[in-house]
């Protein structure tokens, strides 16, 4: 009798731990490489999250990232990442007088690695994400130029470039919004969007500066 019950036991537990390993196995692991166009710039005034009082010109370059996602169902996922982007901006003006013109530029340029917490959502050929980014300052450069011209034809030059990392913040946190849509078995197009929460200077007498991000580009499917 006591055979019997310790048998039944090995066939439950045996049955248990089927059914998790057919649980596990749907819900396999999904690891992707992602890389293509981004275009950051700076939002000024108060915070408001889609709403400011104007964009500063862009700076453009490209990034990468690698991510991993553990699906929940046939449809949801949690994913994590780590990704190389370029942010700051750039903005040039113009200041005449009778006797000359300054044409001004600078930019500042903050390179970060970033490592979103993601929920992704499928609808059909389409993955919507939504998550938390949390961003580490790796390099931070500011540059300005100007030329002065004189109405007696003379011109005047200065340019320069300052990596001073004391100026910025090592840390920001943020959201993060993609939409992708599925071109091929393993391909997928991206469009996102990236949105600081923390101001990146530590000095800052008057504007309040935000980090944004559009970020166009592929993701490859490894497995």
């Amino acid at each position: 009798m006591k055979h019997i019950t310790q048998n039944k036991k090995k066939m439950f537990i045996i049955i248990i731990l089927t059914m998790t390993l057919q649980t596990f196995s749907q819900n396999k692991n999904e690891f992707y490489t992602q890389g293509g166009y981004s275009q950051a710039s700076q939002s000024v005034n108060t915070f408001n999250l889609f709403q400011t009082s104007y964009w500063r010109n862009n700076i453009h370059n490209g990034y990468f990232s690698t991510e991993y996602y553990r699906n929940l169902s046939k449809t949801s996922a949690i994913g994590i990442g780590a990704q190389l982007v370029e942010k700051g901006f750039k903005n040039a003006y113009n200041t005449s007088t009778p006797q000359l013109t300054i044409y001004q530029k600078y930019f500042t340029k903050l390179d970060y690695i970033e490592m979103p917490l993601m929920y992704r959502q499928k609808i059909k050929f389409f993955f919507f994400n939504v998550g938390i980014l949390n961003s580490y300052l790796l390099k931070s450069a500011d540059g300005s130029a100007s030329i002065t011209q004189y109405t007696n034809g003379k011109t005047r030059d200065f340019r320069g470039t300052s990596y001073n990392p004391n100026s910025f913040k090592k840390f920001d946190s943020g959201l993060i919004i993609r939409v992708s849509l599925r071109v091929r078995e393993n391909i997928f197009f991206n469009f996102s969007f990236t949105r600081g929460f923390i101001r990146p200077y530590i000095y800052n007498s008057g504007e309040i500066n935000y980090n944004e991000v559009f970020l166009v580009g592929l993701s490859y499917k490894i497995n």
